[in-house]
């Protein structure tokens, strides 16, 4: 609970906090402090808490949770504990002023969970169900007005690029000739562009520093318009570093050899956990290629099996994916669009390789994937992937093969434009 009252040791420590404020170097837009300076105050003094409750298995995983944040050139590693069967973690670390502060999982639970934090901040929440977090690495944390501010401003956001992707694939798709249709698609972009431009105009008015931060590099490179809210800004908060930084006011630092360390540390392991698939193996692997039909049953998630014989007359994209790999959702948006465009002779077979039913159902309806054919990669009453689906072998997701009308592989991870004209030339 933010500002919350805290226990006898945690007031103590705060008391320290404040104690040590006149004799510690303070990390504020007074005064910039060399970088090795900076960590040795943030290893210091704590003025944020994060209680996590996690699931027993993820608690009984022997792994490091990490709490992080990163500003001026550098990460800092804020603090770190291993999972020693507690359910409650708890982390605590210091941040100069209100900033994203990420929660890393090395093995299980969260990949990445992104925090808005204002100095002071001493929360608790419930983590997502093992680790299918949403990628886009939102919590619902009431009590933090900058949290709730950010998941509305970042679903928005979703869903307008969204839609400017799909139409400018559907303008340069539709022909010349058809000058209503291209007319129509572009009118309806440029409504479509106008809000995000008037997204990010209104974020710039927050309260909450960060998100105006956030909003004033968009406002930069695609209107070079930052500039008008220098002086309101500067003015509203004039303690808060990142937008002295931003109009050039304080030089940026040189980022550390500890900095770059953390840095590679925190992306290892969100690539790790983000697409690579692990087989085992004592599977023999198909050998896959164009011209063979694709040697799979289709599993539905109370056990039944199909045949990819229940599309024959139909080009399908049977598409390998899950609930928390960024590069296939992004991936399945245009999905949506080309689906409809080639109704009567096209289908997804999405398959997702989720552990857990809740996230993969989830992630279906948040997207909007419902027009999709869905099965199951995984039985999830045993978490373990089905022998014919590991036999294929690949190595990471997003994993695609495009089926003619008889099941036979006309091509192997064909995405976007390159399927909007492969289907062209088939379908005409």
């Amino acid at each position: 609970m933010k500002k919350t009252i805290l226990s006898i040791c945690e007031l103590m420590l705060m008391a320290t906090f404040v104690s040590c404020q006149s004799t510690k170097p303070a990390l504020d837009a007074q005064k910039e402090l060399p970088v090795a300076q900076e960590q040795s105050v943030l290893d210091s003094i704590s003025n944020i808490y994060v209680r996590v409750n996690v699931e027993p298995a993820i608690a009984s995983t022997p792994q490091d949770v990490y709490l992080y944040t990163h500003y001026n050139s550098n990460t800092y590693l804020l603090d770190s504990l291993r999972t020693n069967g507690n359910t409650t973690l708890v982390l605590k670390g210091y941040i100069p002023f209100q900033n994203a502060v990420m929660l890393t999982f090395e093995k299980r639970g969260a990949r990445e969970i992104r925090l808005i934090l204002t100095p002071g901040d001493s929360i608790s929440f419930d983590a997502p169900a093992e680790s299918e977090v949403a990628f886009n690495n939102e919590v619902e944390i009431p009590q933090l007005s900058a949290q709730t501010e950010w998941n509305h401003y970042s679903r928005l956001n979703r869903i307008l690029r969204s839609k400017t992707d799909s139409l400018i694939s559907l303008i340069v798709h539709t022909p010349k000739a058809d000058t209503l249709r291209r007319h129509v698609l572009q009118q309806q972009f440029d409504t479509d562009s106008l809000a995000i431009h008037d997204m990010y105009a209104g974020l710039a008015k927050s309260a909450n520093p960060y998100l105006v931060d956030h909003s004033l590099i968009f406002l930069n490179i695609d209107y070079h318009e930052d500039y008008l809210y220098k002086d309101t800004l500067l003015k509203k908060f004039p303690d808060y570093r990142p937008f002295r930084l931003h109009y050039g006011l304080e030089a940026s630092a040189m980022e550390t050899p500890e900095s770059k360390r953390i840095y590679a540390k925190m992306q290892k392991i969100k690539k790790d956990r983000a697409s690579v698939i692990r087989f085992s193996n004592d599977t023999k692997k198909q050998k896959i290629k164009t011209g063979k039909k694709l040697d799979i049953n289709l599993h539905k998630m109370d056990g039944e099996t199909l045949s990819l014989g229940m599309f024959k007359g139909k080009y399908v994209l049977v598409d390998f994916w899950a609930s928390w790999c960024k590069p296939c959702i992004d991936n399945m948006r245009p999905l949506i669009d080309i689906k409809k465009r080639y109704t009567n002779d096209f289908e997804v077979c999405a398959i997702t390789l989720d552990k857990l039913p809740g996230a993969w159902k989830n992630r279906i309806e948040s997207v909007g994937m419902q027009d999709f054919s869905h099965f199951v990669g995984v039985d999830f009453s045993k978490g373990k992937m089905y022998p014919d689906i590991e036999a294929l072998g690949f190595k990471s997701i997003p994993q695609n093969y495009l089926l003619d009308r008889n099941g036979k592989i006309i091509a192997i991870n064909i995405h976007g434009e390159e399927l909007i004209k492969k289907l062209d030339e088939l379908i005409k």
